[in-house]
């Protein structure tokens, strides 16, 4: 039965329940008839009269029922309706009722760990987990809710989440054995960092990887560092050097070579005996590496019969940067060969300076380096202009402070 049908039969019922309950007409009827009839018609109306008076007690029970059944119609009109539209009344009611005393804010659940947010919300909100990925943050910790915080929400509304697998690690190769070059590439690939530390070794041939913490096949968060000890090779034979001056040239030669030193002989102009050691630029007793350049300086003869080819000795010095540490040496190149090397120099005992003794003749141009005495490290500080005649110099271009800092010479 449809909506229309319905309410035509609630109308019928009431119209016919007032028909037969309602009173006669009697407007036009003769209230005094004649003889017979009248006593006849008396009696019919006192037997209408009776009944009259009979319905009139019966009307509001009849209209009681009347509307009863109306009420009931409307009732029945309206879960009719309700489930022709296919309403379930009682979720309706619930609806509303959640509505007006259920509505909350949705919490904040990024960060959370999931359980926890289960045990705090689980009663009110369905949390659904879409995936379980790797983040930033720790393992099952909510990193993605589609609903934001703050928004409106009910009882049992379904929230989206994301949950965390954690950082995803990366597997550490075991480069030990490989060469740098190849080693701190691969590492970078990774997403790693690496610290570069250099030491000699007789077994690792120079350049290679000696060894690596952590050990390979360790597995790292992304930015982590790697430690890389790379080999400089054979550590070097330390050499004491003897005071040569007051010896000949040639004997002086002799020593230096028995001791795997190189000596280089520069001539001045000098009172003494010609070929007599005047001086030396590595100082008695000090240790060198086998292989180091000592100058010696040597007597040309009086300077009335030195010639005017002789060479010269002008000593260039520059200042120490405040926070020099580590023993190095300062080098001399001509032509990219090695032409002088300067004693080993430590800040902690130095005066604050550094010098180193160039020889020549006229004017040139030296190139000087920096050498770190623990790692190898060589870097040029800069170019300068001497003359050799008038034993001045000057810096044509050089940093000392870039210098140290790329040779790994300055503290902290």
């Amino acid at each position: 039965m449809n909506e229309k049908d319905l309410l035509d039969a609630i109308g019928e019922i009431k119209d016919e329940l007032i028909e037969k309950t309602a009173l006669p007409d009697t407007s036009g009827v003769d209230t005094e008839p004649a003889g017979e009839e009248h006593f006849i018609m008396e009696n019919k109306m006192n037997n209408e009269t009776k009944a009259q008076k009979n319905s009139f007690f019966v009307r509001p029970a009849v209209a009681a029922a009347v509307a009863g059944l109306v009420l009931l119609g409307n009732v029945a009109l309206f879960a009719g309706i309700a489930k022709m539209r296919g309403v379930n009344v009682g979720f309706t009611r619930a609806a509303a009722s959640r509505a007006e005393g259920d509505q909350t804010t949705m919490p904040d659940l990024i960060g959370m760990d999931y359980s926890e947010a289960v045990l705090m919300c689980g009663d009110k909100l369905n949390i659904m987990v879409d995936s379980r990925e790797y983040s930033d943050y720790e393992a099952e910790r909510i990193f993605m809710q589609d609903i934001p915080a703050g928004d409106p929400v009910s009882a049992g509304d379904t929230v989206h989440v994301r949950v965390s697998l954690g950082v995803k690690m990366v597997c550490l190769p075991d480069v030990t054995g490989w060469t740098f070059d190849v080693a701190s590439n691969t590492i970078l690939q990774e997403g790693l960092f690496i610290d570069k530390r250099s030491e000699y070794s007789n077994e690792v041939e120079k350049g290679l990887v000696i060894s690596q913490d952590p050990p390979g096949d360790t597995d790292l968060e992304p930015g982590s560092y790697v430690q890389l000890t790379v080999s400089l090779g054979a550590k070097p034979t330390m050499v004491k050097v003897a005071d040569l001056t007051g010896l000949t040239w040639e004997n002086a030669e002799t020593w230096a070579k028995d001791a795997d030193l190189i000596a280089k002989k520069v001539e001045v102009p000098d009172d003494s005996e010609a070929g007599t050691v005047l001086g030396q630029d590595i100082a008695p007793n000090e240790e060198v590496a086998a292989g180091t350049v000592i100058t010696l300086r040597v007597s040309a003869g009086k300077a009335d019969d030195a010639e005017d080819t002789a060479e010269k000795e002008v000593r260039i010095t520059f200042a120490l940067p405040e926070k020099a540490a580590g023993r190095f040496s300062i080098v001399q190149y001509e032509n990219g060969e090695l032409t002088a090397v300067s004693s080993v120099v430590d800040p902690a005992t130095a005066d604050g300076s550094a010098s180193i003794a160039v020889k020549g003749t006229g004017q040139a141009e030296v190139i000087l380096h920096l050498r770190n005495e623990n790692t190898g490290a060589d870097v040029q500080i800069g170019t300068y202009r001497v003359d050799f005649g008038k034993c001045t110099y000057e810096a044509v271009s050089a940093d000392v402070d870039a210098a140290f800092a790329a040779a790994g010479l300055l503290a902290g």
